[in-house]
Formats: C-alpha cells, sequence, structure tokens
C-alpha cells in the first residue's frame, strides 16, 4: 500500500518537474540563447588559437614551435 502510493507520488512528481522544465526553457528562451553562446565560442576560438601560437612563439624555440605547428 505505502510503496504504491509512494510510486503514484513520484510519478506525478517526475511529471510535473518535466512539464515544468519545458515550459520554462520554451519562457526564457534556452534554446535561442544556447545557440548564441555556442556560436559566439566558434567565433572566439581562431583569435584564441592565434594567441596562443604567438604566446609559444616567443617562448619556446624556434624549432619546437614548427613542431607542434607541423
Amino acid at each position: 500500500m505505502f510503496f504504491r502510493r509512494s510510486l503514484r507520488f513520484l510519478k506525478t512528481h517526475w511529471f510535473n518537474v518535466l512539464c515544468d522544465t519545458c515550459t520554462g526553457v520554451g519562457r526564457q528562451r534556452l534554446v535561442g540563447l544556447s545557440s548564441e553562446v555556442a556560436f559566439n565560442a566558434m567565433l572566439a576560438m581562431f583569435p584564441a588559437i592565434m594567441a596562443a601560437l604567438a604566446i609559444l612563439g616567443q617562448v619556446l624555440p624556434e624549432r619546437a614551435v614548427l613542431d607542434l605547428i607541423t
């Protein structure tokens, strides 16, 4: 008896959590925000790689940098 009652409670509780999550995602435009973050991260990746290579070029010997690049 107790097991069935608690199981029913958990089913309805998790269903309500799932419904609230889905409506919250739509209300707060979470999908659009995540795509904007991913796009900006891809745009920022090239300058970050170039900066890392420039720093390595100043710190490491020239031959070691050429070995890293090729």
